[in-house]
This record gives structure tokens, C-alpha cells and sequence, in this order.
């Protein structure tokens, strides 16, 4: 009876062995687009960031004005990611005897991670601009 039920959720086990492995390439890229995002932004501002400092702005109004960007793309994903993530999972769970349903905790244990991956890659970007001279982003203008 054991090997019966371990040969019918087979597939499902290889089903999450694949899903696993998509998951994590898709969060390695994910991540590396939003490291070249943030360093594309820090590049195109630098002489904005440097005008700032100038002025006084300190390393915390830097970091706001890169995050703040980024953290609507992150909002709009999730916005659209969730609706169609709820749809496809109770779909998918329906074909099962025993199922259980999605609370939203999960919903937004997903999101605070993603802010928190985002927050970390945009930091190292802004500070890596925060601290650097001034004087050399404005020296040749």
C-alpha cells in the first residue's frame, strides 16, 4: 500500500523538485536585474547626488530617493503577481483529495522578503554613492 501512494505523488514530488529549481535561477536573476537597476540609477545620478551632498543632504535622504523608486516597481509586481498567484494555486490545489487553502500570511511573508533583497541591493548601491566625494562627480561640470 506504501509503494501504491508513493508511486501516485511521484510526479508531484518531481513537480516540486523542478518548481525549486526555477524558483531559485528566477530569484538569482531577479536579483542581479535589480542590482543593474540600482547601478544604473546611481550612475545616472551621481551629479544629482553630488549637488545634494553639497547642499547637505545626508546618506539617509540618498538612500530614500534611490529606494522609493524601486520600491513602487515592487509594489506594482506584487499587485499584479498576487491575484494571479491565488488563482493558480487554487487551481492547482483543487485536483488534490486533501487540500488546504492559502492564507495571507504567506502572501506577505513574500513581500517583506522581497523588500528586505531589494532594500539590502539598492543600500549597497546608495551608500557606494553616498560616500563617495562630491567634488568628483561635480569637478567637470
Amino acid at each position: 500500500m506504501d509503494r501504491f501512494f508513493n508511486n501516485q505523488y511521484n510526479n508531484d514530488r518531481q513537480f516540486g523538485k523542478i518548481v525549486t529549481i526555477f524558483t531559485i535561477l528566477a530569484f538569482f536573476i531577479s536579483v542581479l536585474g535589480l542590482w543593474a537597476l540600482a547601478a544604473f540609477t546611481a550612475l545616472k545620478k551621481v551629479k544629482e547626488m553630488g549637488v545634494r551632498k553639497v547642499l547637505g543632504a545626508n546618506p539617509m535622504n540618498i538612500l530614500y530617493l534611490f529606494s522609493r523608486e524601486i520600491m513602487v516597481l515592487i509594489v506594482i509586481a506584487f499587485l499584479i503577481a498576487t491575484p494571479l498567484s491565488i488563482l493558480v494555486m487554487n487551481r492547482w490545489l483543487e485536483n488534490f483529495a486533501f487540500h488546504i487553502e492559502i492564507g495571507p500570511e504567506i502572501y506577505v511573508f513574500a513581500v517583506l522578503i522581497t523588500i528586505s533583497v531589494a532594500l539590502a541591493t539598492v543600500c549597497w548601491q546608495s551608500i557606494k554613492t553616498a560616500i563617495r566625494n562630491p567634488v568628483e562627480a561635480l569637478r567637470y561640470e
